[in-house]
């Protein structure tokens, strides 16, 4: 009984370990998961920002959200739903748009959920609020 006690503790210790390490820049970043399986990068700071969005060849649409926006989580699931099927020719970003106050106010972001898609590292649209998947889609296919 007291094997299986303590085999329970340890099972339960492991299996809330389910993120990996990855070490740049002497800081340590924690990636869970669900990012590894997701196609949109979430962007924390703006070197980040930077470097991901404009040292890309391809497109990119940026969605800049907060925590507490409802607009933004019923934006999510089409968001994820597109950069799954756009993944290979567009590169797909999210930045929290409250902490990140230097970049929302570089891209005069006033609102949130605000898309905003770059080709050539200019900005090509910039889309503010709730909107249809078709509407953002549109969006998209105009950057290919």
């Amino acid at each position: 009984m007291k094997k299986i006690f303590i085999g329970t503790i340890i099972l339960t210790i492991f299996s809330g370990c389910n993120s990996l390490e990855k070490k740049t820049n002497d800081n340590q970043i924690n990636i869970s998961q669900e990012t590894l399986n997701s196609k949109i990068i979430n962007i924390t700071s703006s070197q980040d920002f930077d470097s991901q969005v404009f040292s890309n060849q391809k497109p990119c649409v940026v969605k800049f959200e907060t925590k507490w926006c409802s607009a933004c989580k019923v934006m999510e699931p089409i968001y994820e739903k597109l950069a799954n099927k756009y993944f290979t020719k567009i590169n797909f970003f999210k930045v929290d748009a409250s902490n990140l106050g230097e970049i929302t106010d570089k891209y005069n972001i006033l609102g949130v959920p605000t898309f905003v898609l770059f080709k050539d590292n200019n900005i090509v649209t910039q889309i503010a609020g709730e909107i249809s998947e078709q509407e953002l889609e549109e969006a998209i296919n105009k950057l290919l």
